[in-house]
């Protein structure tokens, strides 16, 4: 007899409805998840697939999407889809860049 564990994807808390950066400084979201099977793990800024390139990376088994230098155009909706065979759920927040600090000699 053989008993296999299968959950349904969810979230693990916590998690920030709204991330604020300034500009310059890296962003860092989480999205941590439970399942199984292991879920899989995509991210979507404003609905479009997140591709790990350039100044984007993703650790922890896609569960960590860091962006380093940030700016402008790296605000916005961010999605964290999760899926495994038992199903699927999303979770999305806002992330807003703020003006970074200038020094003025």
């Amino acid at each position: 007899f053989q008993f296999i564990l299968k959950e349904p994807p969810g979230f693990i808390d916590p998690w920030r409805k709204k991330v604020t950066v300034s500009a310059g400084d890296s962003l860092v979201l989480e999205c941590y998840v439970k399942g199984a099977p292991q879920p899989l793990v995509i991210w979507y800024k404003d609905r479009i697939k997140i591709q790990m390139k350039g100044r984007v990376v993703l650790t922890e088994s896609r569960q960590l999407l860091v962006i380093t230098k940030a700016t402008d155009d790296d605000g916005g909706r961010y999605d964290c889809e999760v899926a495994n065979s038992q199903g699927n759920d999303t979770r999305t927040m806002m992330v807003v860049i703020e003006p970074g600090m200038s020094v003025i000699c």
